[in-house]
């Protein structure tokens, strides 16, 4: 065989275009950030700037439980339909209750997935009605907020009847409205304006914002409606959306890494309702910009998972660890006692479940074996 001789510019000259080659990626992939986009740390590591980027923390794990494409089915998770859900609590039993609002049911989703309907009749998809009765002939129209007494009752936000409702003992029941309008008062007496977000005060209160008005209203046991001067600081923090003001959010766990109120993209939003057992955590979902939240008692809350959406249309967002899932209109949170997190994503149809990791539920705002400041090559020495 006759060996070919390559010449020394024709080595130069590949060499150069490797090098060139590599120095493009590391920069890209690396260092380059596009304007207005600022330096982060999420996962003790470098974090592109915006929401529309990869962002949260490696050591959370984001996984579909149920749901994933519009339409109305119960079973197994793979099979389960949602249309729509947009709010979520958790049972005595440990079951995830949910409000199916486009197809005007409440479902419930065990551990494993399966879902089953509670309550709601009439075509999926439909119009809705309003009855009351039987809990499967019952009929809602767009039911948006759901909370479980202590004794086990249910309590549902029928938003598009403009009243609450009660389920014990298989039987759905007016507890409060039915007309739209502001007005105080007992039962059917009373008015509310398109009422959405619960959550037991306290007290043993029902709690509830009118969505178009904003006003927070307490409901006793007895179906009696008033609208405090003075709202509770813990039922003002789990309704959410009655606290819609930008907050500045902490971006990394390891790292000074702040953003103002002016800084949108990283600034909390409208508030989804959170859910959390008292003395742990509270988890959020900010609803503008696609993301979920954890928040101390003080201080700014740690961005978990998600990111902000390209443009207007929300698309189906993959599973993964924090850095990398998003969600698809996260709609609601809700926390089990073993730090099991859930949400409801209201364009993706589906309910995902967050598995944190266990300093985060200690209540930490930072991983004990990692240093503050360090990014993820200070930590593998390179």
């Amino acid at each position: 065989m006759f060996r070919k001789e390559v010449s020394t510019r024709t080595i130069a000259i590949v060499v150069v275009l490797i090098l060139g080659l590599v120095q493009f990626v590391y920069w890209r992939l690396l260092v380059y950030r596009p304007p207005g986009k600022a330096a982060g740390g999420g996962g003790g590591g470098p974090m592109p700037g915006s929401i529309r980027g990869a962002v949260g923390l490696e050591d959370v794990q984001v996984e579909a439980l149920a749901g994933g494409f519009p339409g109305y089915a119960d079973g197994p998770a793979w099979k389960a339909r949602f249309y729509g859900p947009n709010a979520l609590a958790l049972d005595r039993d440990g079951t995830l209750l949910v409000t199916d609002s486009r197809n005007h049911r409440l479902r419930r989703v065990s551990p494993s997935g399966t879902v089953t309907t509670v309550a709601g009749g009439g075509p999926p998809g439909g119009p809705g009605g309003q009855s009351e009765g039987p809990a499967l002939e019952a009929r809602f129209r767009y039911p948006s907020g759901v909370a479980v007494g202590a004794e086990g009752t249910v309590y549902v936000a029928d938003t598009g009847n403009h009243r609450l409702c009660r389920l014990r003992d298989g039987q759905v029941s007016l507890l409060a409205g039915g007309t739209p309008g502001t007005a105080d008062g007992q039962g059917a007496q009373a008015r509310f304006q398109a009422p959405a977000a619960l959550t037991l005060g306290p007290d043993g209160a029902l709690w509830v914002v009118d969505a178009a008005t904003l006003q927070v209203r307490r409901v006793d046991g007895e179906g009696r409606v008033t609208t405090p001067a003075q709202v509770p600081p813990p039922v003002r923090a789990a309704l959410g959306e009655a606290a819609p003001d930008p907050a500045p959010v902490l971006l990394s766990a390891w790292e000074d890494r702040w953003a103002g109120p002016a800084a949108t993209p990283y600034s909390v939003g409208r508030r989804a309702p959170a859910g959390s057992p008292a003395g742990m955590p509270r988890l959020f979902a900010d609803t503008d910009h696609g993301t979920v939240l954890l928040q101390k008692e003080e201080g700014a809350p740690l961005l978990l998972a998600g990111r902000r959406p390209e443009g207007t249309t929300w698309a189906l967002e993959p599973d993964g660890p924090g850095n990398r899932a998003g969600f698809a209109l996260p709609a609601a949170t809700a926390m089990a006692p073993d730090g099991t997190a859930y949400v409801a994503e209201y364009e993706g149809h589906r309910i995902r479940r967050l598995r944190l990791p266990s300093w985060l539920l200690e209540g930490a705002l930072t991983a004990p074996e990692r240093r503050p400041g360090r990014g993820r090559r200070n930590r593998r020495g390179r």
